[in-house]
């Protein structure tokens, strides 16, 4: 990648996270980064809860980040997250992002999840501060001083330790890490788009006595892609896959929404089954073509995850707006329907990705 591109790409997704809302003191830190960075992190408490979303300018840095939260948390690196092997030369890396949430959980004894939701800045402030000075131990699983001290996460395999930033446990077992990342790639040979996005959750970190992991197996949880352009790009294909942290079943999906020309809706259960393990990854691809020729415009591809727990009943119906973005809605009556994110026991996060020519 060229560095007049690189600083191309530094300046427009810099002028869409200003955009996004954020304050003057942010926007002044965002100036004194180096000129040409391979990567930049913006904190955000937008919605009420706090999030933080990583952009990645370069294949490199982005594969990396991908090793890197693998080891952290246990889990294994899909392929997804980093570049395919088959990848070609006339394959260039456009741009990646990675957004961070912290979820609480409550659960009542039968492990039903009562209440879900993300938590804000103070809240992971306090988090990280007690997980560094928690002591961790070597061989055996470390022991908080209190019944809500924060646990580093313990590999899967065995062994004590961690890294103090994956906070996801407590002594009640009830803290996630979630994470949504996606990367888009061009074919100049083909002239197509491939967009990937991932949602993966963190494993709980449980005790012994608490067997049970805080998720839903009776309600969908939902992963969309979707994009602008006015219906001048067409989805060419379109694959999802996932896998839960039992490593045997694969996740079931179908389809919520189907647009060619605007995005893919999923809808899937967190949990396999009453006695199944949670969720680890969901995976998603679509690849995307021009119709008809170039009009030298530019447009976002976006991921949103939406989940629902508890007494979320509703069968919601998904449309695009014109810039990619989703709209959900459900019918709480009838004759009366209601914006999706109005309605309780369901939260969602998004992520957008800009520099989509068409």
């Amino acid at each position: 990648m060229n560095i007049n591109k690189t600083n191309k790409r530094y300046l427009r997704i810099g002028a869409a996270a200003l955009a996004a809302g954020l304050t003057l003191g942010t926007a002044a830190a965002f100036a004194l980064l180096k000129p040409e960075p391979t990567s930049y992190t913006v904190s955000s408490e937008e919605g009420g809860y706090y999030s933080e979303t990583t952009y990645y300018l370069t294949e490199e840095t982005y594969n990396g980040h991908a090793a890197k939260a693998a080891k952290n948390t246990g889990r294994q690196m899909s392929a997804a997250s980093t570049s395919s092997a088959e990848n070609t030369e006339d394959e260039e890396f456009v741009v990646g992002a990675t957004k961070t949430v912290w979820v609480k959980e409550t659960t009542d004894e039968e492990g039903n999840v009562t209440e879900s939701r993300l938590l804000n800045k103070d809240e992971v402030e306090e988090l990280r501060s007690a997980a560094d000075n928690l002591n961790l131990g070597t061989d055996e699983d470390p022991e908080p001083t209190t019944p809500d001290a924060v646990i580093p996460y313990r590999p899967i395999g065995g062994g004590g330790g961690g890294n103090p930033e994956t906070l996801i446990g407590t002594a009640n077992g009830n803290l996630y890490l979630l994470d949504i990342s996606l990367k888009v790639v061009y074919n100049s040979s083909t002239e197509e788009y491939s967009a990937t996005g991932q949602a993966s959750w963190a494993e709980q970190l449980v005790w012994f006595e608490n067997e049970y992991m805080a998720a839903e197996e009776s309600s969908f949880d939902y992963l969309a892609i979707s994009w602008g352009g006015n219906g001048e790009l067409k989805a060419k294909s379109k694959s999802i896959s996932g896998k839960y942290y039992d490593g045997d079943a694969a996740v079931k999906f179908s389809t919520a929404k189907s647009d060619a020309y605007a995005g893919y809706v999923w809808q899937f259960n967190e949990k396999e089954g009453f006695l199944g393990d949670e969720l680890e990854n969901a995976t998603a691809n679509v690849t995307l073509v021009n119709v008809g020729a170039k009009q030298n415009k530019e447009t976002s591809v976006k991921m949103t995850y939406i989940h629902t727990y508890d007494k979320f009943n509703h069968t919601p119906t998904f449309s695009f707006g014109v810039n990619g973005d989703l709209n959900g809605m459900v019918t709480i009556e009838k004759g009366v329907s209601v914006g999706l994110e109005t309605v309780e026991d369901q939260w969602q996060i998004a992520i957008d990705v800009p520099n989509i020519e068409y």
